[in-house]
Protein backbone atom coordinates (compact mmCIF):
# COMPACT_ATOMS: atom_id res chain seq x y z
CA UNK A 1 0.00 0.00 0.00
CA UNK A 2 1.77 3.25 -0.81
CA UNK A 3 2.97 5.71 1.90
CA UNK A 4 2.20 2.73 4.77
CA UNK A 5 5.18 3.09 7.32
CA UNK A 6 7.51 0.90 7.37
CA UNK A 7 9.07 2.40 10.54
CA UNK A 8 9.49 -0.97 12.36
CA UNK A 9 10.80 -2.76 9.51
CA UNK A 10 13.39 -0.01 8.93
CA UNK A 11 14.62 -0.85 12.36
CA UNK A 12 14.82 -4.36 12.19
CA UNK A 13 17.10 -3.54 8.91
CA UNK A 14 19.28 -1.54 10.91
CA UNK A 15 19.17 -3.98 13.41
CA UNK A 16 20.63 -6.60 11.31
CA UNK A 17 23.12 -4.19 9.92
CA UNK A 18 24.42 -2.94 13.41
CA UNK A 19 24.52 -6.60 14.93
CA UNK A 20 24.98 -8.73 11.40
CA UNK A 21 27.01 -11.02 13.27
CA UNK A 22 24.29 -12.59 15.67
CA UNK A 23 21.26 -11.30 13.05
CA UNK A 24 22.42 -11.59 9.56
CA UNK A 25 20.35 -14.63 8.80
CA UNK A 26 17.08 -13.19 10.02
CA UNK A 27 14.41 -14.11 7.14
CA UNK A 28 10.83 -13.35 6.67
CA UNK A 29 7.75 -15.04 5.16
CA UNK A 30 4.16 -14.81 4.30
CA UNK A 31 0.69 -16.47 3.91
CA UNK A 32 -2.26 -15.38 2.57
CA UNK A 33 -5.67 -16.99 4.77
CA UNK A 34 -8.84 -18.18 3.54
CA UNK A 35 -11.86 -15.63 3.79
CA UNK A 36 -13.67 -15.75 6.64
CA UNK A 37 -16.94 -17.58 6.79
CA UNK A 38 -18.98 -14.51 7.88
CA UNK A 39 -17.29 -12.53 4.32
CA UNK A 40 -14.58 -10.73 6.40
CA UNK A 41 -11.28 -10.45 3.87
CA UNK A 42 -8.29 -12.78 4.08
CA UNK A 43 -5.78 -11.70 6.39
CA UNK A 44 -2.04 -12.18 5.82
CA UNK A 45 0.01 -13.36 8.15
CA UNK A 46 3.99 -12.82 8.50
CA UNK A 47 6.96 -14.00 10.23
CA UNK A 48 10.48 -13.32 11.13
CA UNK A 49 12.69 -15.95 12.29
CA UNK A 50 16.60 -16.43 13.29
CA UNK A 51 17.88 -19.75 11.67
CA UNK A 52 18.21 -22.64 13.96
CA UNK A 53 15.80 -20.77 16.20
CA UNK A 54 12.86 -23.18 16.66
CA UNK A 55 10.47 -20.33 17.40
CA UNK A 56 9.70 -17.41 15.74
CA UNK A 57 10.88 -13.66 16.33
CA UNK A 58 7.86 -12.33 15.58
CA UNK A 59 4.96 -12.78 14.01
CA UNK A 60 2.07 -10.56 12.74
CA UNK A 61 -0.98 -10.01 10.51
CA UNK A 62 -2.59 -7.39 8.40
CA UNK A 63 -4.99 -6.96 5.66
CA UNK A 64 -1.87 -5.99 3.24
CA UNK A 65 1.09 -8.05 2.46
CA UNK A 66 3.23 -4.60 4.04
CA UNK A 67 0.71 -4.43 7.13
CA UNK A 68 1.33 -7.76 8.18
CA UNK A 69 5.34 -7.25 7.75
CA UNK A 70 5.24 -4.39 10.09
CA UNK A 71 3.30 -5.84 12.17
CA UNK A 72 5.50 -8.48 12.22
CA UNK A 73 8.70 -6.71 12.49
CA UNK A 74 7.12 -4.73 15.35
CA UNK A 75 6.88 -7.83 17.31
CA UNK A 76 10.79 -8.82 16.43
CA UNK A 77 11.99 -5.62 17.26
CA UNK A 78 9.87 -5.81 20.69
CA UNK A 79 11.39 -9.29 21.23
CA UNK A 80 15.50 -7.92 20.01
CA UNK A 81 15.14 -5.67 22.59
CA UNK A 82 14.17 -7.92 25.22
CA UNK A 83 17.18 -9.92 24.31
CA UNK A 84 19.23 -6.62 25.33
CA UNK A 85 19.71 -5.53 21.25
CA UNK A 86 19.64 -1.59 20.95
CA UNK A 87 17.74 -0.92 18.33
Amino acid sequence: MPGQSSKYRDMLNTAKQRYRQQLQNIYSDTDHGEPGMNGEAAQWGAWYQIPGENHYLGVGQGSTVAGAMESAARAACTELMKRGYQL
